[in-house]
């Protein structure tokens, strides 16, 4: 039987974020679960914004000491369309590769600009095969006063919120506090825009904490949202896999639970259970306890948020509950560790889900191929004529 060539997948991960780790955390699992089905190329982007590629940096290991990087892989450009290849800036020994060829690329960024658009705005001009949510959907879910506009306009429930400018913190700050205070009752959750991994998310009790918990969130980003905050309401995950337009899957309903902190922050998601671990260490019950009604509010909405951002591949959609009201709080267009817990819970191995996002990103490559990217025109020519023929008339004149 004649062996069919095996697709080279390139992970791209790291990047300029607060959450570069976490990212380095995903890319490396993904990488691991993929080697079985994919010839597995690494495209590690430093914090400085430099991409590396080699062996060395499939190994979780490598990471400890970031320094060292430039020592044992080597120095990468950024993927090009004439030979869908990361073109290698520069060559430190022993590397002698003049390109690195590759089907399919795969992001595994945790918000900043790989998350919130650079490298699917890279993948689409060039006409990259890509898995995951494209440039439009990458760019609203990773802005927070983009996103929960949206909701509201398609009429998703959320809790109440508003949103101001630093600028408008620092110059306004006493009419803001006596704005929120009077519109809003304690807790209150205040984020940046344009956060993830809950880095600079802070729960606000009474007004000192709120100004401190503004101060951060105000230096994390030039935009800041504070939110209502629900009491007593539980914490609900689900991912959604598939391609808008097309026939969407959706996991079982995940539980999550803080522990002995106010809500689920950054510590209590990355850093119990192991380092290494990602999400996949957090403190959840999958499948969840919760009533079918509950469940399939959850799966609707879910699904409708990822055809309003038009998302491709898989997305993490979080969800607060009361009785039985359900309140979207955020889409995840690149969730942590790829949800790959919830799915194995839901019928896919790792090794299975990481095949089944790279189909999807065939498929949607093929859709897209089928858009036209120009058309006919005699616009300019007749411009042209037309200006050309007044410019003549008045250097005559």
């Amino acid at each position: 039987m004649k062996n069919e060539k095996r697709l080279r997948v390139a992970f791209i991960y790291g990047g300029v974020s607060p959450e570069h780790e976490i990212s380095v955390i995903t890319g490396v699992q993904a990488m691991a679960a993929a080697k079985g089905e994919f010839d597995v190329i690494p495209l590690y982007v430093a914090k400085s914004g430099e991409l590396y590629t080699g062996e060395a940096l499939k190994d979780i290991g490598t990471y400890s000491k970031l320094s060292l990087i430039p020592k044992l892989a080597k120095h990468a450009g950024l993927p090009e369309k004439s030979s869908q290849a990361v073109i290698p800036l520069a060559e430190p020994k022993p590397f002698s590769a003049k390109e690195t060829p590759f089907d399919v690329l795969f992001p595994c960024f945790h918000g900043g600009v790989g998350e919130g658009g650079w490298i699917q705005g890279i993948a689409e001009a060039q006409g990259i095969p890509m898995v995951g949510t494209g440039l439009t959907g990458a760019v609203i879910g990773m802005d927070k006063v983009a996103m929960k506009h949206a909701f509201a306009a398609a009429g998703i429930p959320q809790a109440s919120y508003l949103w101001f400018y630093r600028q408008e913190w620092q110059e306004k700050k006493n009419p803001l506090l006596k704005t929120i205070t009077g519109k809003f009752s304690f807790p209150l959750f205040v984020k940046p825009s344009r956060g993830g991994s809950s880095i600079g998310t802070t729960m606000a009790t009474d007004k000192e904490s709120l100004i401190r918990a503004i101060d951060l969130a105000a230096a994390l980003d030039t935009r800041v949202v504070v939110e209502e905050g629900i009491e007593n309401a539980r914490e609900f995950n689900i991912s959604v896999m598939g391609n808008a337009g097309s026939t969407l899957e959706t996991s079982v309903v995940e539980e999550v639970f803080h522990g002995q902190s106010d809500f689920l922050g950054f510590e209590e998601k990355y850093l119990t259970g192991g380092k290494t671990k990602g999400m996949a260490g957090t403190d959840r019950q999958i499948p969840a306890e919760v009533s079918g009604d509950v469940a399939k509010k959850i799966a609707d909405i879910a699904k409708q948020v990822f055809r309003l951002f038009d998302c491709g591949g898989l997305v993490r959609i979080d969800f607060l509950a009361k009785g039985k009201q359900v309140y979207c709080v955020e889409i995840n267009t690149i969730p942590g560790s790829l949800s790959f817990y919830i799915w194995d819970k839901s019928g896919y191995t790792y090794p299975e889900l990481i095949k089944r996002l790279v189909d999807l990103a065939t498929i949607r490559d093929a859709e897209n191929r089928k858009t036209a990217r120009s058309f006919a025109s005699n616009v300019l020519e007749d411009a042209a004529t037309s200006l050309g023929s007044k410019l003549g008339k008045k250097l005559s004149g």
